[in-house]
């Protein structure tokens, strides 16, 4: 489960963010399926899965002292403690009174021969104790235990269409204005993130990949008709070669 600071935009406010379940494919369909729900939501869930841990507890308990109390049962004639130990088994409703009674036998029949036999049942109610526990207090980790990422809506992804280029037209201002400010905005993100000169005023972490791998040719022969190319051999070409779409340009779908 990953959550961002609202059940819209992620932390920040830049992009709006996908709430609901959806599979994160760098880790494959049943490791990537993730859940991503608003803040608010998470804690409800968090409190919820603590009070669910605490609940589970008693019934395995219930289920632990079941088991004990059938394999200690027997026909043949037995001591105070066999029936002492098996009604305690029979009616503990919790490892803390399991645990408590358990050892109150212990202490009362220490100098009886075999008084050591609740030990295993009280053993056992320590470790269930210590176990639900420790699964309590990393509850808390649920929201990040597999990472922090979330899906991007597509909302906003593709061109711009049905608008006149009219200056007559409203709309039309509103478009280029959009456009000049995307553009502004590429032109600042490369600036700080890709001169030698960064500021660390921005965070460059944007993109799945910082930068695209490419090959340069500085002696490559031209593409085009002889009279657009000044030169024939001394051609700048810069290649990409084959991309993968999941891990450079950060889609998220399956491998196929």
């Amino acid at each position: 489960m990953d959550t961002g600071q609202d059940g819209s935009a992620s932390q920040g406010g830049q992009y709006p963010v996908y709430v609901g379940m959806w599979i994160n494919w760098s880790r494959g369909r049943v490791l990537g399926s993730t859940l991503t729900i608003s803040r608010r939501d998470a804690d409800l869930l968090i409190a919820f899965t603590a009070f669910f841990i605490a609940f589970v507890t008693t019934r395995v308990w219930r289920i632990i002292c079941f088991a004990f109390h059938r394999a200690y049962s027997t026909a043949d004639p037995r001591d105070g403690i066999y029936h002492q130990r098996q009604t305690i088994l029979r009616n503990s409703s919790s490892p803390e009174s399991g645990i408590q009674t358990l050892l109150q036998l212990l202490w009362v029949n220490r100098h009886s021969d075999g008084w050591l036999r609740p030990l295993p049942a009280a053993i056992a109610a320590t470790l269930c104790i210590s176990t639900f526990t420790v699964a309590g207090g990393f509850s808390s980790q649920i929201s990040s235990a597999v990472g922090n990422e979330v899906l991007i809506k597509p909302s906003n992804c593709g061109y711009t269409r049905g608008v006149p280029r009219t200056p007559s037209n409203p709309s039309y201002f509103s478009v280029s204005s959009n456009r000049a400010t995307i553009i502004s905005n590429a032109a600042n993100y490369a600036l700080q993130c890709y001169s030698d000169e960064n500021l660390g005023l921005l965070d460059c972490n944007r993109f799945a990949a910082k930068q695209i791998p490419k090959r340069i040719y500085s002696q490559a022969n031209c593409p085009f008709k002889d009279r657009l190319c000044q030169d024939q051999t001394t051609n700048l070409r810069i290649d990409s070669g084959y991309l993968d779409s999941h891990e450079v340009l950060g889609f998220n779908s399956p491998p196929k």
